[in-house]
């Protein structure tokens, strides 16, 4: 509504305080009041899968699909799919949902709605739901023990060196303990 607002005004403006040349006859003054085409970002998707589109779905849709990293197929009707299995099948009306759904048993029938975005989220979000749904069926096999944690020491039979030297003589100079692995040692046998 601003943005309309906003090019009447200046288009008005530009009429008015832009003097004519002379030499002009009339001045062409031409509004386009329909916002420019909408850009839909298309985000590479976390499980790419097979998408089955049945009916005469937007170019558009396709090759965002595509962008995303699906592999994409077109039918005309549920009967003329080249696969028996798709995760994900895509149709325009309920009825061509019923006939997807009675062919691809175990799919995930999306209704398009007509809006790019809403149907790339759609399909987006019923890969990712059956994905749920495999991870929710799989039987856990095995688990792997818990390791215990370790603790870096220096060497029992070497003296520290280098920048080690110099904080073990600060902490004797504080008067602190400093413990070698030996010494944790002892004190756990002890």
């Amino acid at each position: 509504m601003r943005s309309t607002l906003a090019r009447w005004l200046i288009a008005i403006l530009v009429v008015v305080l832009h003097p004519a040349p002379a030499e002009a006859i009339g001045l062409k003054l031409t509004i386009k009041l329909f916002p420019p085409h909408r850009v839909v970002v298309v985000r590479p998707s976390t499980m790419p899968s097979h998408v089955l589109l049945i009916g005469s779905p937007p170019r558009r849709l396709e090759r965002s699909l595509s962008a995303a990293g699906h592999d994409v197929e077109r039918a005309a009707t549920a009967a003329a799919a080249t696969r028996t299995s798709y995760p994900v099948v895509s149709v325009a009306s309920d009825a061509q949902a019923a006939e997807a759904r009675a062919r691809f048993v175990g799919a995930t029938v999306v209704v398009r709605s007509g809006w790019l975005d809403v149907d790339l989220l759609d399909v987006e979000i019923a890969v990712i739901h059956r994905r749920a749904r495999i991870d929710a069926l799989r039987e856990l096999v095995a688990t792997i023990r818990a390791r215990p944690p370790f603790v870096a020491a220096p060497a029992p039979d070497s003296a520290p060196s280098g920048g080690a030297a110099a904080i073990v003589a600060v902490l004797a100079a504080l008067g602190l303990a400093v413990l070698t692995r030996a010494r944790v040692a002892d004190a756990a046998d002890s």
